[in-house]
């Protein structure tokens, strides 16, 4: 039973960031990509490629789309022209920001669901089942 329970908070989670990627006119890859970009930035294409489980095709796709949604710059690294660099743009920083505002709010609404003195718990059970799951850090090729 605990483990269909764990699966269906997956599911939701998956579902969740599926649908937080549409309302930002996003694919689900680029969703994942845009974040980790917000996350580790400035970011190497190479990381990129290594935090998305992807070869670096499928890392130049979702990339060029998302420059030409005008949410990215790449350039080549000043000291190693063989490294390309990452950077969100003014759009995309605006773009990851609403994205965290309905995170937030997505754990407002969650959190109030949970008694105040169990919250530290369920954010730990949650923290856990992340890293129990498959899904930490990881795009889906969506066709």
């Amino acid at each position: 039973m605990v483990s269909v329970q764990l699966f269906l908070a997956s599911l939701q989670g998956y579902l969740w960031c599926k649908a937080t990627a549409s309302n930002a006119d996003l694919s689900l890859n680029e969703f994942f990509c845009l974040i980790i970009i917000d996350i580790k930035r400035p970011c190497c294409v190479r990381k990129l490629n290594e935090e998305l489980c992807l070869h670096a095709p499928a890392t130049s796709k979702i990339l060029n789309a998302l420059e030409q949604k005008g949410l990215i710059d790449r350039r080549l690294d000043e000291h190693d022209k063989r490294m390309e660099r990452v950077t969100l743009t003014a759009a995309g920083i605006d773009r990851c920001r609403r994205i965290h505002e309905a995170t937030e709010a997505t754990w407002n609404a969650l959190s109030l669901e949970v008694p105040e003195e169990r919250r530290s718990a369920f954010l730990e059970c949650l923290q856990q089942m992340t890293r129990n799951t498959a899904l930490e850090n990881r795009a889906f090729s969506i066709h």
